[in-house]
């Protein structure tokens, strides 16, 4: 039950929206805006790519493996793309977010090259991740208290069986690659 609980709490959607929002305070309207349209692009492409997945999941009785969820991995990567697109032109001319964008970028692009060549990562445990480092990059160390998080996070991902040993520990490496490139680009 607990680890359920942890499970939805950290849910990669919601801990995306939950890091925007954390940047986001004390933000003039112009990052405001920028926060909005960084989160709207990935929420739209990403959501209808989860829905088509879900459904046609739902009516060939397979179970959904994890080249159907490669197909979401994709819809993130063009997203953030996308997103990187947007902030690096005229648009909206940003370089915070163009580099935040970019290091999601690499993060979906990473997800996805290990998801099909190797294992499934933990998208969760990754999420988790990449934004613990985001933020005590740009934060502060107070962020610090967040790596008991990626601990409970990965636990209950073992523990609901949604993921080996292995498959956390690729969720990590790959948060903490993008994580060091924060430090540098952001």
């Amino acid at each position: 039950m607990f680890a359920r609980l942890v499970s939805q709490i950290t849910d990669p959607a919601l801990v995306f929206i939950l890091g925007v929002i954390v940047l986001l305070v004390n933000a003039g309207a112009e990052d405001f805006s920028r926060g909005f349209v960084f989160v709207f692009v990935p929420t739209l492409l990403v959501g209808t790519a989860a829905a088509i997945e879900y459904f046609r999941a739902r009516s060939s009785e397979v179970t959904f493996n994890r080249y159907q969820r490669n197909g979401i991995v994709l819809a993130a990567a063009f997203a953030f793309g996308l997103n990187t697109v947007i902030f690096g032109s005229q648009i909206f001319p940003s370089v915070f977010w163009f580099s935040l964008s970019m290091l999601f970028t690499i993060a979906a692009v990473s997800l996805y090259l290990v998801n099909h060549y190797f294992d499934k990562a933990s998208i969760h445990v990754l999420m988790i991740s990449v934004w613990t480092f985001i933020l005590i990059d740009q934060r502060g160390t107070g962020w610090f208290l967040l790596f008991p998080l990626i601990v409970l996070t990965a636990w209950s991902r073992f523990k609901l069986k949604k993921h080996t040993g292995s498959q956390l520990l690729w969720g990590f490496f790959l948060a903490s690659l993008v994580g060091l490139l924060s430090w540098v680009a952001l």
